[in-house]
């Protein structure tokens, strides 16, 4: 037996309670659409931030390689006059405008320096009547390792003040010695940091960006963007990027940050 509802007995919705239904099922359907895309666009926009978060830090890093090069390019020059000519009055005549011209040329070049034994300047790269040639680095750390270590190797000092200009700087070295193998003295390559800070501050990071150079030596941090002299010139804090730096050269990950507790997208070029 078949039964079937009569239209006395059928039950149907009212009309505005199924428009209303129907407003609501396609609004419902749109919301989750919108919803969907929204996350499909932020994890797009996140995942274009460390895209250009990774760019960045390499394009910083391979800059700050090419002045260390350059850095080096410059003690080899200056090591190979030194070793082969004689050091007198006309030989550090040909060395100072080697220097003043090496340095005018690079303007992340601080100073180029030759020093004696006893740590007093035989040439450099700036005027005499800027920088007189009266006082000693012997006291220096940089100069006491290069007289108590017969290696004849490139040797990155810590971040510090030039004497010279007052400025912060990176030492690039080399120890050179006389022709009898005794030590002849040292030969220093300045690299600017005020250069860095400037060349960060052209790239937009935005208002709570923000950007570090320092060193994989002593952890030192050499250089922020916004410069903070609470932090330029002291070490990096432990348990942060260094942990990721011994695993790769290169590295972007997401965490909390340690000064205000946003979640940060961070990289970094080693």
């Amino acid at each position: 037996m078949m039964i079937t509802l009569s239209g006395r007995f059928r039950r149907r919705l009212p009309l505005t309670l199924a428009v209303q239904l129907f407003v609501v099922f396609v609004c419902g359907t749109v919301l989750v659409a919108e919803i969907t895309e929204s996350l499909h666009s932020r994890q797009r926009e996140l995942r274009d931030s460390r895209t250009d978060a990774v760019n960045l830090s390499r394009s910083i890093g391979r800059h700050l390689d090419d002045c260390f090069d350059l850095a080096e390019v410059l003690l080899t020059s200056v090591v190979s006059r030194v070793n082969q000519l004689p050091i007198n009055a006309e030989t550090l005549k040909e060395l100072h405008v080697m220097m003043r011209q090496s340095a005018a040329y690079a303007p992340v070049i601080d100073g180029i320096n030759l020093y004696d034994e006893h740590g007093y300047w035989l040439a450099n790269s700036f005027s005499p009547s800027t920088v007189p040639y009266v006082y000693t680095i012997a006291d220096r750390p940089i100069f006491k390792y290069h007289q108590n270590h017969e290696d004849l190797g490139t040797h990155v000092g810590a971040v510090g003040l030039s004497r010279a200009t007052g400025k912060s700087v990176v030492v690039v070295s080399r120890r050179f010695n006389k022709p009898d193998g005794s030590f002849g003295g040292m030969v220093s390559v300045s690299i600017s940091m005020d250069y860095f800070q400037h060349y960060m501050k052209a790239f937009d990071i935005g208002s709570l960006g923000t950007m570090y150079v320092a060193s994989s030596v002593d952890r030192m941090v050499l250089a922020r963007v916004p410069y903070s002299a609470e932090i330029v010139g002291r070490s990096f804090p432990a348990g942060t990027i260094w942990p990721h730096v011994e695993k790769t050269p290169d590295g972007v990950w997401t965490s909390p940050s340690q000064t205000d507790g946003r979640i940060r997208i961070n990289s970094y070029h080693a």
